[in-house]
């Protein structure tokens, strides 16, 4: 039997015996409700950032600000390929990612483009900006490794948005980091032909996932640059026969970095 299971199951047993309305897992600990009181048992080896360690991941100064977020936000770790956002969806939370990447991408007409990729210590700007003008999603959001991330709820976000100039910095270096990513690839769509946007894509999501070997499938590219399997594998040849790129079994290996 799975320790971790056992464990799990043993303790909500015991907290049903006692009384407790409602018990919350997230990510390694309990959250539990009694009485309009809360509990909280934390399972063995449980990780639990602290205010310096926000401080550094946010690049903030602020402790206020990392006391708040710590405050108001849940630690959640989210398996790999998990849809965590939908375009049209309303916006709840936001991440702030500790470790793992999210990829954040539009669909149309059925097919997908990627926008951007969300790494450790940067949250989606999409949705923050959708939770600022209260709309709903306009991308979809999907765990492109395992992730672990503070859930800062929109409430908490507004809040600190509206009380602390160090935080709507924070906010503004992120629109400016994404603005610059989308501009960079308009660019690509309007003026650089498949083969280099390939190439580029290919370089972008090694670099991000930091894998020697580059585990993707000719499909998952073809979503990603919004074109379809049979081209990307023809280009795939192409930068293979021009040195670029060794195709194997495995994955993509970039000769070229």
């Amino acid at each position: 039997m799975n320790n971790k299971w056992f464990f799990t199951h043993i303790i909500s047993t015991i907290f049903r015996l006692l009384g407790f309305q409602q018990s919350i897992k997230i990510s390694n600990f309990h959250i539990l409700v009694k009485k309009s009181i809360l509990y909280c048992i934390f399972e063995p080896n449980t990780i639990i950032l602290n205010i310096p360690e926000l401080k550094a991941l946010l690049n903030i100064s602020d402790t206020k600000i990392a006391e708040d977020i710590l405050l108001s936000s849940n630690k959640l770790t989210i398996d790999k390929s998990t849809l965590v956002l939908s375009e049209g969806e309303n916006v709840r939370q936001i991440p702030l990612v500790v470790s793992g990447v999210i990829k954040v991408y539009t669909t149309y007409e059925d097919r997908d483009l990627l926008l951007y990729y969300i790494e450790k210590g940067q949250s989606c700007i999409m949705s923050v900006n959708a939770i600022l003008n209260n709309e709903n999603s306009k991308v979809n959001a999907v765990c492109e490794t395992d992730v672990t991330a503070l859930l800062l709820p929109a409430k908490s976000l507004k809040q600190l948005y509206s009380n602390y100039p160090d935080f709507h910095s924070l906010i503004l270096s992120w629109y400016n980091s994404r603005y610059l990513e989308l501009l960079h690839t308009i660019q690509h769509l309007i003026f650089d032909k498949l083969d280099i946007r390939v190439l580029e894509h290919l370089k972008t999501k090694q670099k991000v996932l930091q894998q020697e070997v580059l585990k993707i499938t000719h499909q998952q590219i073809a979503q990603e640059l919004g074109t379809v399997r049979e081209v990307i594998s023809r280009v795939l040849k192409k930068l293979e026969n021009q040195g670029e790129i060794k195709l194997t079994k495995n994955g993509i290996i970039i000769l070229h970095r």
